[in-house]
């Protein structure tokens, strides 16, 4: 048997609630080849110089060869991602010149002036009002969860306004999110029959949500209307109109780090208090 590397051991699902034991035997080499051929790459300085680096591309259709189902000396056959659901790159899985361009384009609408400079900072009454109905929400209870209840819906409910997303289509954003995130696991157990049922979930929930996203800027670009989406399919200039999806998973590590700070604020089995969440949700507006 083949001894698992400090990379496939993380990513074993038994090890995901604390996998940083072997994230810090990671560190000892920043660089380290996998089974499957691919490379991890776990140390700041240099993840910095990759970021940097022009021969990096972040479009999976440049990988020159896709992951071989059984790589040589692997312990078991390495699953196929879901790459090939991505037909076309998002903002954040294109290069230059396509994503300077992409990203000029956006820019304005959140924080740039001389279109929008304030479009963040005006939200904090919002973002304060709707901090308050989702802990007016947990009045009464004795447990919750700080994820689902909390950290989640409110990034989700202020992009979804920056945006211009309809709200009740949220729920059809979070099951095609985590439905495609699941589908994402290129640990040891990846060639499982259940990871293989998620991958074909995963690719089905991606192309619905490209659909979805679509026909949504189809609309707008019909009927203008409220959110940075509208402004953006409305949008002529010298950079022309954009032409990517809606990059979803983009409120996730917003999601993350607010259920990191209400870890941090409230130790187990502290009562949380409605100024304590309230305090760690505004502490970093502008």
């Amino acid at each position: 048997m083949v001894e698992e590397t400090p990379w496939q051991q993380a990513l074993r699902y038994a090890n995901r609630a604390n996998p940083y034991p072997f994230y810090e035997e990671l560190r000892k080499t920043p660089v380290t080849r996998q089974p499957d051929g691919t490379y991890v790459v776990s140390t700041y300085r240099e993840v910095v110089a990759l970021l940097h680096d022009p021969r990096v591309s972040s479009d999976p259709r440049k990988c020159p060869v896709p992951v071989a189902a059984q790589a040589e000396g692997s312990a078991e056959p390495v699953a196929e991602p879901i790459r090939e659901a991505l037909t076309e790159p998002t903002i954040i899985t294109c290069d230059p010149p396509e994503h300077d361009r992409d990203r000029r384009m956006m820019t304005p609408h959140f924080v740039g002036p001389p279109q929008s400079p304030h479009v963040i900072s005006d939200l904090e009454p919002e973002i304060r009002r709707i901090v308050g109905g989702l802990l007016d929400s947990m009045q009464g209870k004795t447990r919750i969860d700080a994820v689902d209840e909390f950290a989640y819906p409110l990034p989700v409910t202020v992009i979804c306004k920056i945006l211009g997303v309809p709200l009740e289509d949220e729920p059809r954003f979070h099951s095609w999110i985590e439905t495609a995130l699941d589908a994402l696991d290129f640990g040891p157990e990846a060639a499982s029959e259940e990871i293989q049922s998620r991958q074909a979930g995963g690719r089905q929930a991606v192309q619905e949500f490209g659909q979805f996203a679509a026909e949504l800027l189809d609309r707008y670009a019909q009927q203008p209307g409220p959110g940075m989406l509208s402004a953006m399919v409305n949008q002529d200039g010298p950079e022309g109109r954009m032409s990517k999806a809606i990059a979803g998973p983009g409120w996730w590590p917003t999601a993350q780090s607010a259920a990191g700070v209400v870890t941090a604020v409230v130790p187990a089995p502290a009562t949380v208090t409605g100024t304590g969440l309230m305090n760690a949700a505004c502490w970093r507006l502008p």
